[in-house]
């Protein structure tokens, strides 16, 4: 799967089964999402039930730079619309 996402500039990943807030830890094998990949945040509250605000607050916390933290919460998504709708974000 990352290995597809750093081949290829167009795919993203989505991980919504699994909290952003474990994915820094050592040994955790989110290591290379981290260093490589574009995430579209989501959320699964049939996996993680409860309010959706606290696993969208999660990336912030993450050793990513703030641009990344905010591509990841909508930047990357409003690209993925932009390229549907036939326009481009620039």
């Amino acid at each position: 799967m990352l290995l597809t996402a750093a081949r290829h500039p167009g795919v993203f990943l989505e991980f919504s089964s699994h909290r952003p807030r474990h994915m820094s830890k050592p040994g955790s094998g989110w290591e290379p999402l981290l260093h490589h990949a574009r995430v579209v945040f989501g959320t699964s509250t049939w996996v993680n039930p409860g309010p959706t605000g606290p696993p969208a607050d999660e990336p912030a916390a993450l050793p990513l730079p703030a641009d990344v933290v905010a591509a990841w919460l909508s930047g990357n998504a409003e690209a993925l619309v932009a390229r549907a709708a036939g326009t481009h974000r620039g």
